[in-house]
């Protein structure tokens, strides 16, 4: 396992791995097609990280972070960027593409992305990310 303090200055996505539809997310962007180095991280396992951007006001219950070439998104900006890194090659890819690329709309419906996970979690007796 790479250590969190050296995995904060590489290119990363940190998510909840443990949430089905961030894992299969995460799957359908093909985002290692793009960015063959980045790391995939469960914020799970990454305690260290997780509390170095919670100190930087960033809750990881509520959001993903996407950290490549030293920009570092937030949220439904990591989402639109991920689309546009994405490569899809089957229909529904091609359909999250459509639905994710645009960062107005995102903004709009991804805090009911997040209630809609924070139930889901709930339904399946995952905890929060501590």
């Amino acid at each position: 396992m790479v250590k969190d303090l050296e995995v904060y200055e590489k290119n990363y996505l940190l998510y909840d791995g443990e949430c089905p539809v961030c894992k299969h997310y995460v799957l359908w962007t093909n985002l290692r097609l793009k960015h063959p180095g980045i790391d995939l991280l469960n914020a799970r396992d990454h305690q260290q990280l997780v509390n170095k951007l919670r100190l930087e006001g960033i809750e990881i219950n509520d959001t993903m972070v996407l950290s490549v070439a030293g920009k570092r998104l937030v949220g439904s900006q990591a989402m639109a960027q991920l689309s546009e890194y994405m490569q899809p090659v089957r229909l529904h890819q091609k359909f999250l593409k459509k639905i994710t690329r645009d960062e107005k709309l995102l903004r709009v419906f991804y805090p009911f992305m997040v209630a809609g996970r924070k139930l889901l979690l709930l339904l399946l007796g995952r905890k929060k990310i501590s």
